[in-house]
């Protein structure tokens, strides 16, 4: 009780929309690429040539992990979802790209013959596009994969300049990010014409791309930090200071090897693997770019024991209030809140204005 408390004392201090990190899951079967369903739900895999055939998933509702929620892969790298459902994996131990069917865990070969299949990025037409790390012994991997709609598997790019590369996104314009050997390029899906983007003098093992403020969000195992690069190609460190183990504000967190990275539905919580373990980053929603911002919504009193209220400039259309491991405790449309029947701690509430998610959190007391 005594580390509850101090905990929520030090919490106190913090700004209400503070950049978070936490742990929610250690496993040793955590090793690289994320996906994140439409529910919250995160699934991991175990990685490339670490005899591992699993793909593990993070509820959110309960708070727990199974490291072996869905088998029958090969050195599971990248898995990411088609819009019928299906996930798709890169099998990086056979060379092969399958589907697997979550509801029945029917795993289907769609395409064979790659050279150490590792990051997935998936087109609006379900076109589906594999950076190729390389196979041992040689690990020179410098093509990229394409696979249609109907199931044809081809080469799009055969160029040197991708090399043991891994992290493969699209933007906004549609076009397909690639990081290789520091540099990022881009690349036309259909074409596959590749043109250098931006030298950062970083590169990343996997990335994303977040809508709110039109940047790629990666992770760099050479210097365990996350990086974001805005529209213009301008990088800055997000999270992460030096190599180690520990939550707490982004100033101050430490990563070690980072490696896979994803996004809730919502853009306001990142989830990034590392070396056994899923961390969460609560994103703070001022980022959005949108004039309105969180800082124009009150909440108080802060911590609550019996009435939350919350006061904004806009009508609030949905408010909803979530507990640190994300099950959801209260939903309503009012913003006179009776918080008497929550158990003491810290909350996240989600509140839905005007088309945007902002998050903020309080204590209940």
């Amino acid at each position: 009780m005594k580390k509850i408390i101090t905990f929520m004392l030090l919490l106190c201090f913090i700004q209400v929309n503070a950049q978070i990190v936490e742990t929610v899951a250690t496993h040793s079967k955590i090793k690289d690429g994320l996906y994140v369903d439409d529910l919250g739900n995160v699934y991991t895999t175990s990685g490339g040539l670490q005899n591992g055939n699993e793909i593990g998933k993070y509820d959110i509702a309960s708070g727990t992990f199974d490291f072996a929620h869905l088998t029958g892969v090969f050195g599971p790298i990248d898995i990411d979802e088609k819009s019928d459902g299906l996930f798709v994996v890169t099998n990086y131990d056979n060379n092969t790209v399958s589907t697997i069917d979550t509801a029945t865990n029917q795993v289907t070969i769609i395409a064979t013959g790659l050279d150490g299949p590792a990051g997935i990025a998936i087109d609006d037409t379900d076109n589906i596009y594999v950076s190729n790390f390389g196979a041992p012994p040689t690990y020179s991997g410098h093509q990229i994969h394409k696979i249609t709609s109907s199931g044809v598997s081809y080469v799009l790019v055969d160029d040197p300049v991708l090399f043991r590369f891994q992290a493969i996104v699209f933007n906004d314009q549609g076009e397909l990010i690639v990081s290789s050997q520091n540099k990022f390029y881009k690349v036309d899906p259909v074409t596959g014409a590749i043109q250098l983007w931006v030298d950062l003098g970083i590169g990343f093992g996997h990335m994303v791309f977040r809508q709110q403020d039109s940047s790629i969000y990666g992770t760099s195992a050479a210097d365990d930090k996350i990086y974001r690069i805005d529209a213009s190609g301008q990088a800055t460190v997000f999270a992460g200071t030096t190599a180690g183990y520990q939550d707490g504000d982004v100033s101050v967190a430490q990563f070690n090897n980072p490696l896979g990275i994803e996004l809730s539905p919502d853009e306001n919580i990142m989830y990034v693997s590392e070396s056994t373990r899923l961390r969460r980053i609560i994103i703070d929603p001022s980022l959005n770019t949108e004039e309105f911002n969180a800082g124009s919504i009150a909440m108080y009193p802060n911590p609550a024991e019996d009435l939350l209220s919350i006061k904004t400039e806009k009508e609030i259309q949905l408010v909803r209030i979530f507990t640190l491991q994300g099950s959801l405790v209260k939903e309503t449309q009012h913003t006179e809140i009776d918080v008497s029947q929550l158990s003491n701690g810290i909350y996240f509430v989600q509140l839905s204005i005007d088309g945007q998610t902002f998050i903020k959190r309080f204590i209940k007391k």
